[in-house]
């Protein structure tokens, strides 16, 4: 995420933060001013430089603009704003404190909801679908019906706000009868994202409103069903679109009620006449079952939801989440028995993909995390189901980062000891036990980490850690944890509330009102009256001492995070410190050491442009290429870089690296990624062939590595990248760590200790091909006949990036003696010594 210290003026508008970019567009978070100094938050959605001639691009971006700013809705994301700054064509539309509803769905799944409560699913359904109502329903300035059409209808598509709010958003391939036939898409054109295609859309035959009510009714099912109705290769997808071949809802959702059942298989009917005729039908139906399933339940219960799911964020920004108590009761009684059910399957990410070795227990499909400010008008081809036909660009958003400093209330008991800058969590009998028979004024629960048969109370079992993937937790079941947080409640804790207190780094000394406590962090306090403040102090040896004075209403329970900070050096102060600058994207030599951030230097892989295997965590392979491609250089290529998903077990340092003709061991993988670096592709010919041979079987599969499909342009916020080396010196590039050092996994997936590098001649990688090199910390090595060098860690997901790593790069005495005869156009030489 790339932060402008002090924003960056673009016409009447101040752009202040890069929130997402894609192929052929990018969105920032913007400060509109008006008149007497009147300022508001907008987005802005631009489209990059590069594209500004690309016609049907441009058509497509002027049509979202023209349908969007004729619609005032509450549940669409409004556009406020259309032109043109510097050759730029840009949106400004209404800014949505919020999360994208694919993003929701799987934060849910995080926390062992496999399924949204239906009475909550079922008011998002029917705030999306008035939205859509009106939209299908809006006349021209002479009355004339307009006919708009979203045909892109998708959780990626509907924000929900933290205050509870539903919009619509991104109406960039929406067909009007305003629009024309050019810039809508003419029938037949397959547009959108194939996992919520209607059968008639997946025919290509022409849309109405009724497209929209399916594409709603896949969302609705998505929600209450835990999966996709409609999974596999776009192929299978649409031709089971066509039949209408899907599981029954209660077939996978047993609690599902015969009459909500019969709801959603009317809008999800093969033929339109069978379906509601409208959105407006649609929603009445929906209305009518909740007033009678749920009467008590309210639209603020979502702003209630939005805070249980996302408390680390709000923490971020220092806004407190209260829990009410009927709330909570509310959760036990949705949540019964759900977080247990489990899917017959994980819901998937579509694809088309090359033969599975073994089903994939994905790093959580992290890389296609949105953040609600890169939904409106921004299309992620990274989605389920996305098409490969012209959409809208695709926006890869960084996640916000780990909570500060800040307090709030509960958390689900169920999560699993959290990595460092995440509240902590503690297991859930554990938290029962202690937190309701402890006998004592103050009490600490450790964490899972620091539980041992030892310590464990003999009325408990002793805890066993389950190793499970980054961010997916299967710990107790949310319903339990919640109806033994109602008891805590009402049993002689109502004087009383709890901290989770963690620290970064962990494993911090803690003092509660000047009195010590034998727990480090990451703990639980619990006990401490509610009638006045109390202080927390967390140490660590060598930084300095951390305190925040903290108070809560009775039965809460705060989250609070200490980030500790290195002791300066004597005589400076924090007042003095001169601020931290953002990492240079750019340099030119000479230069002196140089930072790299594992943020600020980061790309998220595109896996939807990358050769992917899928493989076993469980077993080993061997991977190789074998053949030759062109990027269009002088040089053949008979190597690429590589991507690996995996569990917890797979070190940082074994996340990404390079492949070539001798075979390299992979372990612990869950999907194997493999891609090309180069910015101009259309003189890149040939393939190379990727072999992957597990060990104790011999099977081997193959998948085809393309020069142009599978190459990988990086933007300038991805990448670090060294101009004006000089092709006839030779100099020594050596990486190392720093005093924080880079981390592409978290804290536990250790330092990562390398980077992708990339290097050739000419003005640079924009206009000039590369070679691809892996460089180590630690392990120098020579460079010549090269005048730019490109520096990157590949990544699915940069929230949990931490740290850097500096590069020295230093011209060397050429020496005396003739140098060796090397293998034409190789540049990078083990050092002499």
């Amino acid at each position: 995420m790339q932060q402008p210290s002090e924003g960056l003026h673009f016409g009447k508008y101040k752009l202040l933060e890069r929130i997402a970019t894609g192929g052929m567009a990018e969105i920032y978070r913007a400060r509109m001013t008006a008149a007497a100094g009147v300022t508001k938050p907008v987005v802005i959605k631009k489209i990059l430089p590069g594209y500004a001639g690309n016609t049907a691009f441009v058509s497509m971006f002027v049509n979202e603009a023209r349908i969007a700013a004729g619609l005032s809705h509450g549940n669409i994301a409004q556009v406020f704003d259309f032109g043109e700054v510097d050759g730029q064509y840009f949106i400004a539309m209404e800014f949505v404190d919020g999360q994208p509803l694919s993003r929701v769905m799987r934060r849910a799944r995080e926390k062992g909801l496999y399924t949204l409560p239906q009475p909550l699913a079922l008011l998002i359904a029917v705030e999306v679908l008035e939205g859509l109502a009106y939209a299908h329903t809006r006349l021209d300035e002479r009355g004339r019906p307009l006919h708009i059409v979203h045909r892109d209808v998708s959780p990626q598509n509907v924000l929900l706000g933290y205050e509870g709010q539903v919009k619509l958003v991104d109406f960039g391939i929406a067909k009007a009868r305003l629009a024309g036939r050019n810039e809508a898409g003419e029938a037949g054109e397959v547009m959108g994202k194939y996992a919520y295609f209607a059968p008639e859309q997946a025919r290509g035959r022409e849309l109405d409103a009724r497209t929209d009510v399916f594409a709603a009714g896949v969302v609705l099912y998505e929600m209450l069903c835990g999966r996709l109705p409609f999974e596999g290769k776009m192929a299978d997808v649409l031709r089971k679109v066509a039949l209408g071949d899907f599981p029954r809802p209660r077939d996978l959702n047993p609690d599902l009620p015969p009459a909500l059942e019969r709801i959603l298989l009317t809008a999800l009917a093969v033929e339109r006449e069978q379906r509601y005729p409208t959105a407006e039908a649609f929603a009445e139906a929906l209305t009518r079952y909740l007033h009678t399933a749920a009467p008590d339940v309210s639209p603020r219960a979502r702003a209630h939801f939005m805070g249980y799911l996302f408390e680390a964020e709000l923490v971020e920004d220092g806004r407190p989440v209260l829990l009410p108590r009927e709330f909570l009761a509310q959760m036990a009684r949705w949540t019964q028995g759900s977080a247990e059910r489990r899917p017959s399957r994980v819901p998937t990410q579509p694809r088309d993909t090359a033969p599975a070795l073994d089903e994939p227990a994905r790093k959580g499909h992290r890389n296609t995390d949105r953040i609600s400010h890169e939904t409106p008008g921004a299309q992620d081809t990274g989605e389920p189901g996305s098409t490969t036909q012209p959409i809208p660009p695709e926006s890869l958003a960084a996640e916000p980062s780990g909570p500060t400093t800040q307090p709030i209330p509960p958390e689900s008991l169920a999560a699993e000891p959290p990595s460092p800058g995440k509240p902590s969590g503690i297991p859930l009998h554990l938290a029962a036990e202690q937190t309701i028979l402890a006998q004592q004024s103050l009490s600490v629960v450790p964490t899972p980490r620091e539980v041992s048969a030892q310590n464990v109370p003999r009325t408990v079992a002793p805890v066993r850690r389950l190793r499970l993937p980054r961010g997916v937790v299967l710990g107790a079941p949310v319903a339990v944890a919640l109806t033994v947080m109602g008891a805590m409640l009402t049993m002689g804790n109502t004087g009383t509330f709890s901290v989770e207190l963690s620290s970064t780094p962990p494993g911090a000394t803690i003092r509660v009102d000047g009195r010590p406590l034998p727990s480090r962090t990451p703990a639980l306090i619990t006990h401490l009256p509610a009638d006045g403040e109390h202080l927390l102090e967390v140490h660590v040896t060598g930084m300095v001492p951390w305190s925040q004075t903290v108070r809560a209403e009775r039965g809460t329970t705060l989250a609070v995070h200490a980030r500790l900070r290195s002791r300066m050096a004597s005589g400076s102060s924090p007042q003095t410190r001169p601020a931290r600058l953002p990492p240079p994207q750019e340099a030119t030599m000479p230069v002196d050491r140089i930072t790299l951030s594992a943020v600020g230097h980061a790309f998220r892989v595109p896996f939807e442009s990358a050769a992917e295997v899928k493989l076993d965590p469980k077993r080993t392979y061997d991977v190789r290429v074998e053949g030759r491609l062109s990027t269009g250089g002088p040089m053949t290529v008979e190597q690429a870089g590589y991507f690996l998903e995996g569990t917890e077990q797979l070190p940082a340092h074994e996340s990404f690296g390079l492949i070539g003709t001798e075979e390299r061991p992979v372990s612990n993988a869950t999907m194997l990624y493999v891609f090309l670096l180069d910015a101009k592709r259309e003189d890149n010919h040939g393939s190379l062939q990727v072999r992957v041979r597990e060990r104790d079987s011999g099977t081997v599969t193959t998948v085809r590595l393309d020069a142009r499909a599978h190459a990988l342009k990086l933007s300038r916020a991805d990448r670090f990248l060294l101009r004006q080396l000089d092709p006839d010196t030779t100099y020594e590039v050596v990486l190392r760590d720093s005093p924080e050092p880079a981390r592409t996994r978290g804290y536990e997936g250790g330092p990562v200790g390398r980077m992708l590098g990339l290097y050739g001649a000419g003005e640079g990688p924009e206009t000039e091909s590369g070679v691809l090199e892996l460089l180590e910390v630690g392990q120098p090595v020579r460079l010549r006949g090269a005048s730019w060098l490109m520096l990157a860690f590949p990544d699915d997901h940069l929230a949990d990036n931490t740290g850097t790593l500096l590069l020295e790069v230093s011209p060397v005495v050429p020496p005396v003696r003739p140098p060796p005869v090397r293998a034409p156009g190789r540049m990078f030489d083990a050092p002499t010594r």
